[in-house]
């Protein structure tokens, strides 16, 4: 069922992505370390540096981690606390 910001359109963070080679990678995982795990990294939990970070909205859009951070403060997935924090988004941080 879906919960009453969705049903009312507004934009949530679905999903972790990531952009590798030009193509946007989603495979519905919460987190970037078990989306990495599927993509087949070696070491999961580093980051190649060729891929840009970010998160999959519910209305299909890839946003990097700066904007999710906007997407999921005007929702609700994350506190008001993160106002202003210049620390980048995680996918640990949101409020699935």
């Amino acid at each position: 069922m879906l919960d009453k910001m969705q049903k009312a359109g507004v934009e949530r963070l679905k999903a972790a992505a990531i952009i590798r080679d030009g193509e946007v990678q989603e495979r519905g995982f919460k987190s970037h370390y078990e989306l990495r795990q599927a993509l087949g990294d070696a070491l999961p939990q580093t980051s190649n540096l060729m891929d840009t970070e970010g998160f999959i909205t519910t209305t299909g859009r890839f946003v990097d981690r700066d904007e999710a951070k906007e997407v999921a403060l005007a929702c609700g997935q994350i506190g008001r606390m993160w106002k202003g924090s210049a620390r980048k988004l995680l996918s640990s941080d949101i409020d699935w």
